[in-house]
């Protein structure tokens, strides 16, 4: 898992534990961010690691953009209750409007997350990174070619542990619970088997041949 991802992740599985707490992160090249602020960020296209005084924009893969913005969904949803999709202008109006704006008007990264969103809106690549990120079809970056539950991506790997209720060995993995990792087996694969792993294992492998 990358830089951007550590962050969007590590957000996402503390705002989860936390509920209604504004987490924060300090994020290099952008300042004090709450989760909310983190999650429109990533969910208009970007990553993280682009705003870091070291970052290159040409390493930065489409798949990688498509994951992040369907993570950010993911966490926009749980912490909202509400839904609207990959549309960013839906999500930037509701946040800005509600009384309870869950963190995204906090000062902290109000100004560098409103001015990336407001540049993002006006796009003319957005509406393609939306489509895709909406389209099973375009899911498939999760394969590795292989039909054995070793060959799965390791990011599938890890929230089929996360559903046995594993702890992963490896620290950098973060752990999160089984319904989390449903959500996120959703978003990568465009398959819901619910909360059955060994489903879940047999079907991406069946999946994986195809």
């Amino acid at each position: 898992m990358g830089l951007s991802g550590i962050f969007v992740f590590t957000s996402y599985v503390l705002d989860t534990i936390l509920g209604g707490a504004h987490v924060t992160v300090t994020i290099p090249g952008l300042g004090k961010l709450t989760g909310i602020q983190l999650r429109m960020i990533e969910l208009s296209g970007c990553l993280i690691r682009e705003f870091h005084p070291y970052g290159d924009r040409a390493f930065v893969s489409e798949n990688s953009r498509l994951n992040a913005m369907r993570l950010a969904r993911i966490g926009l949803r749980r912490k909202t209750g509400q839904d609207f999709g990959y549309d960013l202008r839906k999500w930037h109006e509701f946040l800005s409007s509600s009384e309870d704006d869950y963190g995204y008007r906090h000062p902290y990264g109000w100004s560098q997350t409103s001015r990336i969103v407001t540049d993002r809106l006006i796009d003319p690549d957005l509406p393609r990174l939306q489509a895709l990120a909406e389209d099973p079809k375009a899911k498939g970056w999760w394969r590795c070619g292989a039909s054995s539950r070793d060959k799965l991506h390791p990011r599938v790997r890890l929230m089929l542990a996360n559903l046995r209720g594993e702890i992963p060995v490896n620290v950098k993995d973060k752990h999160v619970d089984a319904e989390t990792a449903r959500d996120i087996l959703v978003s990568m694969t465009g398959i819901d088997c619910g909360l059955d792993a060994d489903l879940w294992e047999s079907t991406l492998v069946c999946e994986q041949r195809t």
